[in-house]
């Protein structure tokens, strides 16, 4: 896949010709780049993006950016993708990230661009606890782990599942 970065308008001032030369062959070759499940890591990815937060100097310093950012107002999301491979749902980040790209390159204010990612988010939530709770016959979901401690996003997401007719616990 294509290296992009060095289309955003600020890049220059965060990297250098030689890290995206490594990044390149990291991802070519898949060098040191474990699957992960932390959400944590897209909204770092998203803050980056943003021209936000680029080095973190302690864990949640993206999420709590973008977070800030975000405008309540807006209502709109990313499309997303969501596969089952072998029982296990993965949802196709490169497919939000395109989009969260073109926004970035088509100068959406940031305010919008974070507001749309939590949103998406949100209805990842929900869709994948719709699945599972289909599959399981499950009508529980615990919202856990550290990205809900953005309020924000936990506001959202409980009030997505409880309209849902999901039993939501949390904190």
């Amino acid at each position: 896949s294509e290296f992009v970065y060095n289309k955003l308008p600020f890049y220059k001032k965060i990297i250098s010709n030689f890290e995206i030369d490594a990044i390149e062959k990291q991802i070519e070759t898949e060098f040191n780049s474990p699957v992960t499940t932390s959400m944590g890591r897209f909204f770092d990815a998203v803050s980056s993006m943003l021209d936000c937060t680029h080095s973190s100097s302690f864990e949640g310093e993206a999420a709590i950016h973008l977070e800030m950012l975000a405008d309540s107002d807006e209502k709109g999301q990313y499309d997303i993708k969501i596969d089952n491979k072998d029982g296990m749902y993965v949802i196709d980040d490169y497919h939000i990230f395109s989009q969260i790209f073109g926004e970035v390159l088509n100068e959406i204010p940031k305010s919008k661009i974070s507001a749309k990612f939590h949103n998406t988010l949100t209805n990842i939530i929900l869709r994948i606890s719709q699945l599972i709770g289909k599959t399981y016959n499950i009508d529980k979901v615990a919202l856990s782990g550290g990205v809900f401690q953005n309020n924000y996003l936990l506001g959202k997401c409980f009030d997505i599942l409880k309209n849902n007719d999901f039993r939501v616990y949390c904190r």
